[in-house]
């Protein structure tokens, strides 16, 4: 610790001693002319954070080192009067240093006077990590959007991640490699140049591969401040002096359940170890891309699981389809959009009465009622409903999905065509009179199988014949017949 001297003697006048407590602050303070803003006195503080000497400090003046005030195109006269009115006011700005760089800060402006003059006292309080904390909340919560919402490309949100990590600091590249068969490959890469990109990946991970495969191995954050110096290195000394990266850092990408996917890393052009800031940014990024990385399987696994829901529900006759709790259509299969003589890109998120009612409900659709009151139900519409969609008497089955708070998260709908167990139950009654019947409408072999188990041994249909015109009967059926025909002799 450093140690300040105080004046020599018995005791400390009241001046002597707010003189020394303004020096030594670790508070950059600074005193103005309220006049024209001229500073007039500087602590230490002040001239280490803004990277004056003292003498050089007290030459500058307020309007021109705040940048609130070059906003208001010199407007110091017109807000000296406000401060002077409100006593005290605090706001946060930006003050230029001697480099030109822009600090932020927050300032406590007082406004004080004695006898002959009007002072701005200001108490700048530095707010650098504040601000950078600030950024990158906004930036974490626009890549969680991007996750989330599933619109924007695997590839995409990777680059984004990198992106954002590559502006909090000059001089530094990033690039993302994920495990596969024990092999780390870029994904993701899009300034580290070709030849070390090359040289990178496809290396094997271990406890000495490199920085990135050590992480790997040892599932824990790797560091190293110089690659002259780090055994770790020797592989890729020549390519990474090429481009000048000197310290090489890197971060494992675990999933939820601690399984090793990857590594981000990070390259610098200078010597150095990351500091607070630094660490929770690339912890944060490796956070980012496991969370991506368990987004895109879950899609591909829900891609995967939507196929496999349509190639078994498009084997069914019967109409299937899915409804959220808003009774939106989710999903459906081939029988569904057949009925309604629509496609899957037009009906999917649309209301369904909008797709079973286009015309509106000619009465009240009792299928629609139980729908909105969100229960269970089997509801038979015959084939003159008004409000029967496939015109043929249909049963319909709804059936509420509950959550495990028992609220329901959709409706799974089932809709049957009651026509040939109709016909089947008639046929059977007919079966035990003394009358024949004939099955009509048999469209495929397995309604005739049917017909045959129900005892029906005559029919007729597609199955059979698409109807015929006259002359194609006579043609088919009656002239092979005539030309048959044994001629009759007189005897």
């Amino acid at each position: 610790m450093k140690k300040n001297n105080l004046p020599l003697g018995s005791a400390l006048s009241q001046q002597q001693l707010t003189q020394h407590l303004i020096k030594h602050s670790p508070i950059t303070i600074m005193v103005a002319d309220a006049r024209d803003g001229r500073l007039i006195e500087v602590n230490n503080q002040a001239c280490q954070n803004l990277g004056y000497q003292r003498e050089e400090l007290l030459e500058q003046y307020i309007p021109n080192l705040v940048s609130i005030y070059h906003q208001k195109n010199n407007g110091w006269a017109e807000r000296i009067a406000w401060y002077k009115e409100q006593g005290q006011i605090m706001f946060q700005t930006e003050i230029c240093c001697k480099d030109n760089s822009l600090l932020p800060v927050e300032i406590n402006l007082s406004y004080i006077s004695d006898e002959t003059h009007d002072y701005i006292i200001g108490f700048v309080r530095n707010i650098t990590q504040h601000k950078r904390n600030e950024q990158l909340k906004d930036n974490e919560r626009h890549i969680l959007e991007l996750i989330a919402k599933g619109n924007t490309s695997f590839t995409q949100i990777l680059l984004s991640i990198i992106k954002f990590a590559e502006s909090q600091q000059a001089g530094m590249s990033c690039s993302i490699l994920l495990l596969e068969n024990g092999i780390l490959n870029h994904t993701a890469a899009p300034n580290l140049p070709d030849d070390i990109v090359t040289a990178i990946g496809g290396m094997k991970i271990g406890p000495d591969a490199s920085p990135c495969g050590s992480a790997v191995y040892y599932k824990q954050r790797v560091i190293v401040e110089n690659i002259q110096a780090s055994p770790l290195c020797t592989e890729f000394y020549d390519v990474m002096l090429r481009h000048n990266f000197i310290a090489w850092w890197s971060e494992p990408i675990l999933d939820s359940n601690g399984e090793i996917l990857g590594t981000f890393a990070m390259y610098h052009n200078e010597s150095c170890s990351p500091n607070k800031h630094e660490i929770n940014l690339i912890h944060a990024m490796a956070n980012f891309v496991a969370i991506a990385i368990e987004r895109e399987r879950m899609a591909i696994q829900l891609e995967r699981s939507s196929f496999e829901w349509t190639q078994a529900m498009d084997k069914f006759d019967d109409v299937i389809y899915l409804l959220d709790k808003e009774r939106r259509l989710v999903r459906a299969n081939q029988a569904f959009y057949q009925m309604i003589n629509a496609n899957e890109e037009n009906c999917i998120g649309r209301v369904i009465n909008e797709l079973i009612h286009p015309d509106g409900e000619k009465m009240p659709c009792p299928v629609c009622q139980a729908q909105a009151e969100q229960r269970d139900d089997v509801i038979v519409m015959e084939a003159d409903h008004p409000d029967n969609p496939r015109g043929r008497p249909t049963e319909f089955t709804i059936k509420m999905i509950r959550d495990k708070s028992n609220a329901v998260a959709g409706i799974v709908m089932k809709s049957h065509d009651l026509s040939l167990s109709r016909q089947l139950e008639q046929q059977h009654r007919l079966s035990t009179t003394a009358f024949e019947s004939i099955a009509e409408g048999i469209e495929a072999k397995r309604h005739a199988d049917l017909l045959q188990q129900a005892g029906c041994q005559e029919g007729q249909g597609y199955l059979y014949s698409r109807p015929i015109t006259a002359g194609e009967i006579t043609n088919v059926w009656l002239k092979p017949t005539l030309n048959n025909r044994v001629p009759c002799t007189a005897e």
